[in-house]
């Protein structure tokens, strides 16, 4: 005879029916976060001046400096005052790429437009203090060689003069022409320079605008859909899988 209530070697569970989901907190909706970016493309580094620089440094210097106090309190300044230089700093992040020499300023805000407001107004913060910085590195080294040359003028005056009082030598007309060399030198490296200054400016090949996004970087609707799917999907499944459970023999 079967035990009251199931077959033999079973043991008759209730089903505990549906189980009841916790009720889920109620939050006020996730406000959008958009994201734009703008890119710089460097000068080649041997274009200006005679020192070659390392791309890869190069590139990281113009990021150390995109990142300045001075560029970011300017571009602070520049977006009406109503965002401080550190909390612009947290709504920036770099991508650096050396290979080709280019950096990408990739700004967050609340609005699209605001978003590539910013970028954009980072990078051409930039390009002004890379170009008074580089006019004011010319104008140092300009004032060297100006020096240096007023001096070998000085000495080809100083060398004429003796060869005119009959101080010549053998030596006195070789001295002359190597000074006269070296004076043409220096002046075609001023000119060079003056004439760089001019052309590269910030140093600049390229500058990519920022554009505002059409779509939120987040919320999005479609990722939290999936979000939610799969995890409807986990529930599911353990729900299941603790069904069987119960009415299995033991």
């Amino acid at each position: 005879p079967l035990p009251p209530g199931g077959r033999k070697g079973f043991e008759t569970v209730p089903f505990p029916g549906p189980v009841p989901c916790p009720p889920l907190p109620v939050s006020n909706p996730t406000p959008p976060t958009y994201y734009s970016s703008a890119t710089i493309l460097l000068a080649d580094s041997g274009a200006f001046g005679d020192e070659v620089v390392d791309p890869e440094r190069q590139v990281q210097q113009e990021a150390n400096r995109l990142m300045s106090r001075t560029v970011l309190n300017g571009a602070a300044q520049r977006l009406g005052g109503d965002i401080s230089s550190d909390v612009l700093r947290r709504s920036i992040s770099l991508d650096v790429n050396p290979t080709v020499g280019a950096v990408t300023v990739m700004v967050t805000s609340d609005t699209a437009e605001r978003a590539a407001d910013i970028a954009n107004t980072v990078v051409r913060t930039y390009e002004e203090v890379t170009q008074e910085a580089m006019q004011s590195q010319a104008n140092a080294v300009n004032e060297v060689l100006e020096k240096q040359s007023a001096e070998i003028q000085q000495q080809i005056t100083d060398l004429k003069s003796q060869m005119e009082r009959g101080a010549d030598d053998a030596g006195a007309s070789q001295r002359l022409e190597a000074l006269q060399t070296q004076l043409i030198a220096l002046e075609t490296r001023i000119s060079d320079m003056a004439a760089d200054a001019a052309i590269f400016g910030a140093g600049l090949d390229e500058v990519e605008e920022a554009t505002p996004p059409r779509e939120p970087a987040s919320p999005n609707p479609l990722r939290n859909a999936a979000i939610a799917a799969v995890g409807a999907c986990a529930v599911a499944c353990a729900l299941a899988s603790w069904r069987s459970g119960v009415g299995a023999p033991e």
